[in-house]
């Protein structure tokens, strides 16, 4: 009888230092198992963090990139287009005085988008706000079109913004600076001065004037003659005053209205 309970504690202490033993090992497994997911968190957060990290890289890059394409963009806009509004500049320079002409200024339109406005020559007898367009090829287009286009030789052609309307918001925008002067609409004269390289086949209209470089000195010296004063000189100087402010902003500004004016133009072949 001794013997048999002897062998039965044997038998459960077995069992018991067996369950231990399981138990021991299960809980090596699941010890594992726990650094294993710690292991695999780490990974896939540092996995995250170099995602996230390439990411911003990228951005820099994109962003160092499109800042190089938006300057080398400003500079050969203003490349292109400096020429000819000095030229413009010079012409009128021959009627006005200097300091009442303003180039390449920056308004706030109707809907406070920035508008950049070629030339502004102010007097007596009026605003002249001037749209320069240096295009060659022939020019065609119509007063009420949305689009005008540009037609070269080999068949090509640009399709780029009315430039009537496109000084008409030009126009509106230097009404709206001046509301507290109570100036004549009459005193707001609209000019769209093409380059003489191009032929003009557009309609005519008494409201804007359409003209090439070499028609400018002539067709805005006789308008001035046979036009009544509009203001002061008192007048003339303040808005001139004024208005030479609207020549200082950002190039981050004036890139952004670079854009909106590419935007406006598209290519393409008959």
């Amino acid at each position: 009888m001794y013997n048999f309970y002897m062998r039965k504690n044997f038998l459960i202490i077995l069992l018991l230092l067996l369950v231990l033993i399981l138990c021991w090992k299960v809980g090596i497994i699941i010890d594992s198992i726990f650094c294993l997911l710690l292991i695999l968190t780490k990974i896939v957060k540092k996995e995250e963090t170099n995602e996230v990290i390439n990411e911003e890289s990228n951005r820099e890059i994109n962003e160092r990139a499109s800042l190089v394409n938006t300057s080398m963009l400003y500079d050969e806009y203003v490349e292109k287009g400096k020429e000819a509004e000095i030229k413009i500049v010079n012409i009128l320079k021959r009627i006005f005085k200097e300091e009442n002409i303003i180039h390449d200024s920056y308004f706030r339109d109707d809907e406070l988008v920035t508008t950049q406005i070629d030339v502004i020559a102010i007097s007596k007898k009026g605003i002249y706000i001037i749209e320069s367009k240096d295009y060659s090829g022939i020019i065609k287009g119509k007063i009420k079109e949305k689009y005008w286009v540009q037609l070269f030789r080999n068949k090509r052609y640009t399709k780029f913004l009315n430039p009537v309307k496109q000084n008409e918001r030009h126009v509106n925008a230097i009404k709206n600076n001046l509301k507290s002067y109570n100036i004549d609409n009459k005193a707001f004269k609209s000019y769209i001065v093409f380059g003489n390289k191009c032929k003009l086949d557009i309609e005519v209209t008494e409201d804007v004037k359409i003209i090439k470089q070499e028609a400018l000195f002539y067709t805005m010296l006789q308008e001035i003659n046979n036009s009544k004063d509009y203001l002061t000189d008192d007048e003339v100087n303040l808005i001139s005053k004024k208005f030479k402010g609207h020549s200082n902003i950002s190039d981050t500004e004036k890139i952004k209205h670079i854009i909106r004016r590419k935007n406006n133009i598209t290519y393409g072949k008959e």
